[in-house]
């Protein structure tokens, strides 16, 4: 009765008062998973008013047979309400369920407190081991956060400093652009990173234990107390853009990197960041694939690659290889299509033999051999060589000599059978046949020349090889890398 009326009074009812109280009326008459049930049945509508003792569904269960039995056999089952009410039917997880509550419950409400395993208002057992578990490792984890905002004496840092040398010096991470930079430039990228590090009030110490052994790998030397010291002493950031300018992919990419172990970046690192990828230069667009770069290689997920963006131009070729491994390069290079642009064609001109048509003439000569030299194709236009393409863009469009059946009409039986003889000696025709290749993916478009064997002993059949690579990709190394792999 009060509950009809909550609406009307809910000034003067606490709602915690009336939301337990709904929670109180719910009673599950119906919990049946496909497996314990076959051929499940509502006699009522869902959200329909039921009776105490009506039926609300029927199943049926199977029968157990004495004996052995082979066949199964199944009894008709009724379910009947136990509770007069507001009737609410929902399935989850392959069970069927129906719950007798108010009229003014709700089904997402219910079905929520379902999944919960808050049945009947109360935790269950598990339910509350589950959850006493969670309060302890809450109070854990809060009790380490107090125990690292505690000043630490010198014993324990040089402790911490002692413990990450020795992990670092076992697990090295060597750069080779990093390893290169003259020693000026290294002790300035390694105290620019440390000052960003130290930026950070979270987690300070795996974010050193990062970039010891990036100091260790580079050949740099330093150890975790000198790179903590040098972070202390950064002032002069017009010296880090002056020093840094001609390695702003490698820096961004590793602050990225050290900014976001344990994802506890804050937003004063990132302006930081910020500011000095502005100093370089470096656009909106530009830094936000320099951050995905960083994401991909602290997560190993070279899948984020694969979200970037088309970009404005072609801007990142042979950039960013010290983070993206070789195997992924290689992996996105996909050939999209072959053009054969000179073949060499066995002819004989004797008594009694077939002269093979001259493909496109364009380009045709008569070698000495009495061997013939055609192009099979004649283009008619092609996208220029490092474009970016999307997929469904036309790279070629081509035009094909080809050597059609003729479609002979012998017209009256009076047709003469020389005359079919001789329309037989010549019954095919060529012609042009229009041709494209389109871009099967978005990438950038690279073509290289590639010689193959001919049917002419001495002689190799030339071609033009179409491919759609990342936008990472270099040309240099694909052509050494094609040339390697061989046809």
């Amino acid at each position: 009765m009060i509950l009809d009326n909550s609406k009307q009074f809910k000034y003067y009812l606490p709602s915690y008062l009336t939301d337990q109280a709904i929670i109180d009326l719910r009673v599950i008459d119906v919990e049946l998973s496909d497996e314990d049930s076959h051929g499940f049945k509502w006699t009522v509508k869902n959200l329909e008013n039921v009776f105490a003792g009506e039926v609300i569904a029927t199943y049926k269960r199977e029968k157990k047979n004495r004996g052995y039995s082979y066949r199964k056999d199944y009894v008709t089952d009724e379910i009947v309400a136990s509770e007069s009410g507001t009737l609410y039917q929902f399935r989850h997880n392959k069970i069927n369920y129906g719950i007798i509550a108010h009229a003014t419950d709700g089904k997402n409400s219910i079905k929520a407190w379902v999944k919960e395993g808050r049945r009947d208002g109360r935790m269950n057992l598990t339910d509350l081991q589950v959850e006493l578990r969670n309060i302890e490792e809450h109070l854990a984890l809060l009790h380490n956060e107090i125990d690292k905002m505690k000043p630490k004496s010198e014993e324990e840092k040089k402790a911490d400093f002692t413990a990450i040398d020795k992990l670092a010096a076992k697990n090295p991470i060597n750069n080779t652009l990093i390893t290169a930079m003259p020693e000026t430039s290294k002790r300035i990228f390694f105290g620019s990173l440390s000052y960003i590090l130290l930026s950070i009030e979270k987690d300070i110490y795996a974010r050193l234990l990062y970039l010891t052994r990036l100091s260790i790998g580079c050949g740099i030397g330093w150890n975790a107390e000198s790179l903590y010291k040098s972070g202390l002493e950064v002032d002069d950031f017009d010296m880090i853009i002056k020093e840094m300018e001609g390695y702003k992919d490698t820096f961004l990419t590793e602050a990225f990197i050290i900014s976001n172990i344990k994802e506890t970046a804050n937003e004063k690192t990132l302006s930081v960041i910020a500011d000095i990828a502005k100093a370089f230069g470096c656009d909106a667009e530009e830094l936000r694939v320099i951050a995905q770069v960083a994401k991909c290689r602290l997560m190993d997920d070279t899948e984020i690659l694969l979200n970037i963006p088309i970009p404005t131009k072609n801007r990142w070729m042979n950039r960013f290889w010290n983070y993206i491994p070789y195997e992924w390069i290689v992996k996105n290079r996909k050939e999209v299509g072959v053009i054969c642009t000179k073949k060499y064609k066995k002819t004989d001109n004797g008594v009694g033999s077939v002269t093979i048509p001259i493909f496109s003439a364009c380009n045709s000569n008569r070698d000495g051999d009495a061997n013939d030299c055609i192009s099979p194709c004649k283009i008619k236009e092609r996208v220029q060589a490092g474009s970016i393409v999307r997929i469904g863009d036309i790279i070629w469009k081509y035009t094909q000599k080809q050597k059609l059946k003729k479609k002979l009409d012998y017209g009256s039986a009076a047709y003469s059978l020389a005359q079919r003889i001789s329309a037989s000696l010549d019954e095919t025709e060529v012609k042009d046949e229009e041709n494209v290749i389109e871009a099967p993916c978005d990438g950038i478009v690279f073509f290289i020349n590639d010689s193959r064997k001919s049917e002419v002993n001495g002689k190799l059949d030339e071609y033009v090889v179409t491919y759609i690579v990342s936008y990472f990709d270099y040309y240099n190394d694909f052509d050494k890398w094609f040339k390697a792999k061989g046809v």
